[in-house]
């Protein structure tokens, strides 16, 4: 059974300023260098016909992981993060997120969206689903990986906002 992911954050600009953000290659790089990991880096990033798309690799060293997860992955946790985003109209982007991890038989997967709220500024949201496929003890490792998803979000949520009051122009 999977687990959901939600995360919100409320931002004071809007969402044209925030998405524009996400995905500049130079916050991307930022964000990377900041909370990436061992062997981080932007590997791709694409725009075809209005649409964004942006390949990350995520490092995660062994002793970083949750026990629980160790033995499936010996040496740390290799992610790579395919994002896609895309204008909706006025004030609003959507798209979406994928993470494959190497050792670790499974799917992260989610939909995100920026899009103005009606007081002002914006809100940036992720919703999405872990699955693990390990007979027995998926379930509780899909709980670890949630969590650390969470956690991880939440962190670059921060980030974001640090950065854009820092490049606001």
């Amino acid at each position: 059974m999977a687990r959901r992911i939600e995360h919100r954050t409320s931002t004071p600009w809007d969402a044209d300023r925030v998405h524009a953000a996400l995905v500049d290659p130079a916050f991307l790089r930022d964000r990377l260098a900041a909370l990436g990991g061992p062997g981080a880096e932007l590997v791709e990033h694409r725009v075809d016909d209005g649409a964004v798309t942006v390949r990350l690799r995520h490092g995660i060293p062994p002793e970083e992981v949750p026990a629980a997860v160790r033995p499936f992955l010996g040496s740390g946790l290799k992610l790579e993060r395919i994002e896609t985003w895309h204008g909706d109209g006025p004030g609003r982007y959507s798209g979406t997120v994928r993470l494959d991890t190497s050792g670790l038989p499974g799917e992260i997967a989610g939909a995100t969206a920026v899009q103005n709220l009606p007081a002002g500024g914006s809100e940036l949201s992720v919703d999405g689903e872990v699955k693990v496929s390990i007979p027995l003890v998926g379930g509780k490792i899909e709980d670890i990986v949630a969590e650390q998803v969470r956690k991880l979000l939440a962190r670059e949520a921060d980030f974001a906002l640090e950065w854009i009051a820092e490049h606001a122009g």
